[in-house]
């Protein structure tokens, strides 16, 4: 399953506000999210979580900041790691780990479905 980090014409406009490097920031730790789940088995996560050790590394410590102050990211710690989520209402549907199960259920039901394999169980 393909998975990107959309950027609408709207979502841009809500972000013009930003500086350049924390829109950055927002659209690269976006696309790292979905990297780490990319065409992978693996549970979604309820919220997308990027470690701030990835964010020093990018070198956007104040950027994250800014995101923070600005509403659209959370501080957090997932298992014992400092992080950021992003605050789930600031999301375009299209970037949420609820959105990517949709995609991922519609594409195993379609190849299910070449295949001749029907799941009539939906629960």
């Amino acid at each position: 399953m393909v998975a990107y980090w959309k950027i609408s014409h709207e979502e841009r406009e809500k972000h013009e506000k930003l500086s350049a490097a924390a829109r950055l920031l927002y659209y690269d730790a976006g696309a790292w999210a979905m990297q780490q789940v990319f065409d992978k088995r693996v549970p979604l996560p309820d919220q997308w979580f990027i470690p701030a050790a990835e964010v020093r590394k990018w070198g956007k410590k104040n950027a994250a900041t800014t995101l923070v102050r600005e509403g659209l990211w959370e501080r957090t710690q997932r298992d014992g790691v400092q992080g950021f989520v992003f605050v789930q209402h600031c999301l375009a549907f299209g970037n949420t780990p609820e959105y990517l199960a949709q995609q991922r259920d519609l594409q195993r039901d379609a190849q299910r479905r070449k295949r001749g394999v029907v799941n009539h169980d939906k629960g």
